[in-house]
């Protein structure tokens, strides 16, 4: 997988149903999304990138349904030749 769309829908309280907003986001090219995070509190989401080693940062604005990126950080530093890959990310308050 390259990059992914997310899509981003509202909740109809009066009937129940799931409307789209038009909102969508989309990662970096080539970044391989694999699994993404809610922060406890605020109105962020972290996406973990498996392709490019990469961890995608969006703000989300709730009164539209809108995601947008502030942040794109690597996983490991630079010149690691390790092989090592990231799998799953988990965002805690705790630290």
């Amino acid at each position: 997988m390259d990059w992914i769309k997310f899509f981003v829908y509202t909740l109809n309280t009066t009937n129940g149903t799931i409307e789209p907003t038009g909102n969508d986001a989309i990662t970096q090219p080539g970044a391989g999304p694999r699994h993404f995070d809610f922060h406890p509190s605020k109105p962020w989401l972290y996406v973990l990138c498996e392709l490019n080693g990469t961890v995608e940062s969006y703000t989300m604005d709730h009164t539209i349904g809108k995601l947008s990126r502030f942040q794109v950080i690597q996983n490991f530093s630079s010149g690691d030749s390790s092989g090592a890959a990231s799998a799953a990310i988990k965002v805690s308050t705790r630290w």
